[in-house]
């Protein structure tokens, strides 16, 4: 047997004959491919699960603004937290973008 020969095809009676796969060489070639297609396909699932959250935060955090901007308007004072502390509509919509833009970095980071 020639040294270029691959272990894992049958070999035919003539020795020059061109080696042919045998079906499990085809099958662990095909499964790898598709495996390789799952992965990528896990990673594009799991960048658009990151990206629809982060831009739910963001479009949230413009909701929540403008509510409490349209609460205060008709109360005509500042809302008072629980505590005791004021909470400006701005600051709590700043927050939520700012949550969701830090989430749209990680996603990017970890794709």
């Amino acid at each position: 047997m020639s040294p270029e020969r691959d272990i894992l095809s049958v070999p035919d009676t003539h020795p020059d004959a061109p080696l042919k796969p045998d079906e499990g060489t085809l099958q662990t070639r095909a499964r790898t491919a598709l495996a390789i297609e799952r992965t990528f396909l896990a990673a594009e699932r799991t960048l658009m699960a990151w990206l629809r959250t982060a831009l739910s935060m963001i479009s949230f955090g413009f909701t929540l603004a403008k509510f409490f901007e349209y609460v205060e308007g008709q109360r005509g004072t500042p809302i008072v937290g629980r505590f005791g502390a004021t909470w400006s509509p701005r600051m709590v919509g700043t927050a939520m973008v700012v949550i969701g833009t830090v989430a749209l970095l990680v996603a990017v980071v970890q794709h």
